[in-house]
């Protein structure tokens, strides 16, 4: 345990570091400064062990009376900002959620249908998909000629007497089935006019596609793996995927991985609140049983399994 002498000797160093108190009044002190710390504490000598950042909040909120009162100063000024950015951070954050709709509760789809506009409900039963074996592949009436090499089982569609239904961009609909279960929704403009939201989602996505790993080469178009995985039909193991090739793995420091895994776990975090907040109670109370009766843990990277380690890098901050 220090004595009061090490520990006023200690914040008299840091106070004395020019480096370090330059970070702090600048409010860019990081984990970067650990170096200061560390050598403040050792020419204290009152510790053994490595000091971090994070020790020196706590060993100031104890010990503050010894501090110089520069020192002081300046911790007092940085907490007093760090209180007004997150409070703008905070603010930003409810204005973001607001204009994408994400705060209140999941709506029944009778609510549902007059809160959109242009909210269409059809009843309509699919086809039974018992009659058609596991496999049927399914091709547009007047198109059935690109199967004429394929010997797997085929369904014309729609088929003779019915025809699409075409759900404009300025509608949404949701199909029912007699039974009152919904077989379909689709819903225009969920995110608003948040433009700038969908072209950051999108340039994450284009950045994974550079990055991923594990697309089947006979398969067309690109394949992004990420968080949890049951493994292949033939060997079940339930973990974490690699989402990134052996060479771009080798290229980034633990940083920059943890960078772009913050990045995509934040799209896949914001497509959550979306669709829990955009589609019906219905849809979303079985599915939140469902994943809760399985015990699926929060979704994760390989290299980080906490609960907190993903960001949004939007226009509004």
């Amino acid at each position: 345990m220090a004595s009061k002498g090490n520990m006023e000797e200690f914040f008299a160093c840091l106070a004395a570091d020019t480096t370090f108190m330059s970070a702090l009044q600048t409010n860019a002190l990081s984990t970067q400064e650990d170096h200061c710390i560390v050598h403040a504490a050792v020419q204290a000598q009152f510790s053994d062990t490595a000091i971090t950042l994070e020790d020196f909040w706590c060993l100031f909120a104890r010990h503050s009376d010894v501090a110089p009162l520069y020192l002081s100063r300046a911790v007092h000024a940085h907490r007093k900002w760090q209180k007004k950015h997150h409070n703008v951070e905070c603010g930003a954050k409810q204005t973001l959620a607001k204009d994408l709709g994400l705060k209140g509760d999941t709506l029944p789809y009778a609510k549902l249908a007059e809160a959109i506009p242009n909210f269409e409900i059809i009843i309509c039963n699919h086809v039974d998909s018992d009659k058609h074996k596991r496999g049927t592949i399914l091709v547009d009436v007047g198109n059935e000629d690109l199967l004429a090499d394929l010997t797997a089982p085929s369904l014309a569609v729609p088929p003779p007497g019915e025809d699409w239904y075409v759900v404009t961009p300025q509608k949404s609909a949701m199909f029912v089935n007699t039974e009152g279960k919904i077989e379909l929704v689709v819903i225009h403009g969920a995110c608003g006019t948040c433009l700038d939201i969908l072209e950051y989602v999108n340039s994450v996505i284009s950045e994974a596609v550079q990055d991923h790993k594990g697309v089947h080469p006979n398969h067309g178009g690109e394949l992004i793996q990420y968080g949890w995985n049951a493994g292949a039909h033939h060997l079940c193991v339930f973990g974490l995927v690699n989402n990134l090739t052996q060479k771009t793995h080798k290229n980034l420091t633990d940083d920059e991985h943890q960078q772009k895994d913050g990045a995509i776990l934040g799209i896949l975090a914001l497509t959550w609140n979306l669709l829990t907040k955009t589609l019906p109670e219905e849809v979303v109370a079985p599915t939140r049983a469902a994943i809760a009766d399985a015990g699926l843990p929060p979704m994760a990277s390989k290299e980080d399994i906490s609960e907190h380690g993903y960001y949004l890098d939007l226009p509004c901050g």
